[in-house]
């Protein structure tokens, strides 16, 4: 019989897997916009107009706001699965936090 502690958990864990999906979802979604903006450049740089840059340039910033998102979200994930000990300063993980602040604004 199931008891009470094994729905949370199954629960708890479902919760998880969701988060690790969304990340994996909004990584692949950087990735693609990382190189349809690549993509943009190279038209831009081939015939630049006042179209093909203000287009690189929308594409650019759509993918360096769903990046700046994807990595935030992984270095949240790190520190919540390394745990509380992860922030201490000798071990230098909170560069990973604080790197993407910058270039998410």
């Amino acid at each position: 019989m199931t008891s009470v502690l094994d729905i949370k958990e199954n629960r708890k864990q479902a919760h998880i897997i969701k988060d690790d999906q969304e990340a994996i979802a909004i990584a692949h979604q950087a990735e693609s916009l990382l190189r349809r903006s690549g993509e943009y450049i190279d038209l831009a740089n081939a015939n630049p107009t006042d179209r093909t840059v203000a287009e690189a340039s929308i594409a650019v910033a759509e993918a360096k706001a769903i990046a700046a998102e994807a990595s935030i979200l992984a270095s949240n994930k790190l520190f919540e699965l390394a745990g509380t000990k992860s922030t201490l300063r000798q071990y230098n993980l909170d560069r990973h936090w604080r790197c993407p602040h910058p270039y998410s604004s």
